[in-house]
């Protein structure tokens, strides 16, 4: 082993000494806490939200805005109604064809300054 490859190996080893002497005086009690955790979420009462995206283009002129919206119904959540208004020349939602993600598609023909406002309603 050449020194400056034992300068290497001790220096990492020094780096690394302050952790372990801290894990080491840690009680056993610390790690067997740490063992008997788990995560076991139980269902509580719903809680409803309301989501709002505000846009606003800083220049005019034609523009396209995607935002997404909430589309996720499990035991956990669910989605309810969105809603949007502005200023948009067209405004449709769109559903992602492979993953179902939910969007509104907003073009603007650019004769005002792009604002878009999308609420969207969740259940948690």
């Amino acid at each position: 082993m050449t020194a400056s490859n034992r300068f290497a190996t001790r220096r990492a080893l020094l780096k690394a000494a302050p952790g372990t002497l801290l894990l080491g005086a840690l009680p056993a009690s610390v790690f067997a806490e740490e063992a008997q955790r788990s995560f076991n979420p139980q269902p509580g009462n719903w809680r409803t939200f309301e989501v709002t995206t505000n846009v606003t283009l800083s220049k005019t002129g034609p523009a396209t805005v995607c935002v997404p919206v909430p589309s996720v119904h499990t035991d956990w959540q669910r989605s309810f109604s969105s809603s949007w208004s502005g200023n948009s020349t067209t405004a449709r939602l769109e559903t992602d064809p492979r993953y179902g993600a939910q969007y509104v598609v907003a073009t603007f023909d650019g004769a005002a300054q792009p604002t878009l406002q999308v609420s969207s309603l969740v259940r948690t």
